[in-house]
């Protein structure tokens, strides 16, 4: 018997996580959403923020690495999980360029988006089982 594939497209709760790491990661480091979505490689700020919303998606294990590189862009998995790793790394070591405030600003915002989205899902949840009732 033929084992199914899991699909590696996100579905929509899947996006709607990656948009909220996006945000969270395009304020703490200053730049645009749109700039951490495209391809420019070409300032290291932008580069550090893209990994750092491989890193919030990987580390709350809210998807895995496949479908964090679907939903940033259509990169490959291990693009995803080498950001993820580069951002373990400025964590773990501090080093002095200085990101590691930005990540944990990051970070911040988004566990903060991720509270007023589950709220809003528990009131849509409530409201949908009184129309079933």
């Amino acid at each position: 018997m033929k084992e199914k594939k899991k699909s590696t497209k996100p579905n929509e709760s899947e996006m709607t996580l990656a948009r909220m790491a996006v945000v969270a990661s395009s304020l703490a480091f200053g730049v645009e959403a749109e700039d951490i979505i495209s391809r420019r490689r070409d300032a290291e700020r932008i580069v550090i923020a893209r990994q750092t919303a491989y890193w919030l998606l990987k580390v709350g294990g809210f998807m895995s690495c496949v479908k964090i590189a679907a939903a940033l862009g259509g990169r490959t998995h291990g693009t995803a999980l080498h950001g993820y790793k580069k951002i373990q790394n400025e964590l773990e070591l501090n080093l002095p360029r200085g990101y590691a405030q930005c990540i944990r600003d990051s970070e911040k915002y988004f566990n903060e988006f991720m509270g007023e989205h589950l709220r809003k899902e528990v009131v849509r949840k409530k409201k949908e089982f009184e129309n079933v009732i």
